[in-house]
């Protein structure tokens, strides 16, 4: 059965993907134009009455089982991966943006989009702001996000700093990711990654529902193996735990 819960802050956001066109120039265009304007629709659709459960307690990091903002925010970081470096500027400007002293500001939302997706572009032009990001960003998801994607960038620039903060730092999720991001030792994201990201589909995933049979996928253990979730069915149970959601 899948049984897994849905993180709030990554339920994000609402992405426009191409229409059936008449011509493959067309197509083109109009596939850029979708990638362009992603973070634009993400941040005018997304609702923060949405964050608030039917108990009316406001939750931080649980999204209602049956929310597919996952779904959606997933189309957008993928449409905004495979639009490339050119929107690096429209990115930093948005994880930039200082929610304590800045009335026009990014939600926290679009700031963790940002920051997020950040990593994945490779760009170095980013590693100042999101290493401000990281260090100041009132919001521990986004200094989760900036940890990650300084990290995802490679070399070690960011080592000293990342080391100091770790040690200050007092989230715990986000501690947690100022870690990993020192334990990749200057390695950055691996291209092979970038490529699956961006050819992502959202089919296999909308089977994926709570109370039914999960769909099959498979990873790569830390020792090298591939292992395939239906190996285990029918013979034990199998507990899925996803740093702060799906993405």
């Amino acid at each position: 059965k899948l049984s897994f819960l849905r993180r709030q802050f990554l339920t994000l956001g609402v992405a426009a993907f191409t229409a059936c066109l008449h011509s493959t120039g067309m197509a083109q265009t109009q596939q850029s134009e979708v990638k362009a304007d992603a973070l634009e629709q993400f941040r005018q659709s997304w609702n923060d009455e949405r964050w608030e459960p039917p108990t009316g307690r406001l939750s931080l990091y649980m999204r209602p089982l049956n929310d597919t903002g996952w779904l959606e925010r997933m189309q957008t970081l993928s449409a905004l991966v495979s639009a490339g470096k050119r929107h690096t500027p429209a990115l930093v400007a948005a994880l930039h943006s200082d929610a304590n002293s800045d009335a026009n500001s990014d939600s926290i939302p679009v700031r963790a989009l940002a920051a997020q997706t950040l990593g994945y572009l490779g760009d170095e032009s980013a590693r100042a702001t999101l290493a401000v990001a990281v260090e100041h960003d009132p919001a521990a998801i986004v200094r989760l996000y900036a940890a990650d994607s300084l990290g995802m960038l490679g070399g070690k620039d960011s080592h000293e700093l990342l080391q100091r903060l770790e040690a200050n730092e007092q989230n715990r999720d986000t501690k947690r990711h100022l870690r990993y991001a020192i334990e990749r030792d200057g390695v950055a994201v691996n291209r092979d990654v970038i490529e699956r990201l961006q050819a992502w589909h959202k089919s296999p995933r909308k089977s994926a529902e709570v109370g039914n049979q999960a769909p099959d996928f498979e990873l790569t253990s830390l020792t090298g193996q591939t292992v395939r979730l239906s190996q285990y069915r029918g013979k034990q149970a199998v507990v899925l735990v996803f740093v702060y959601g799906d993405t």
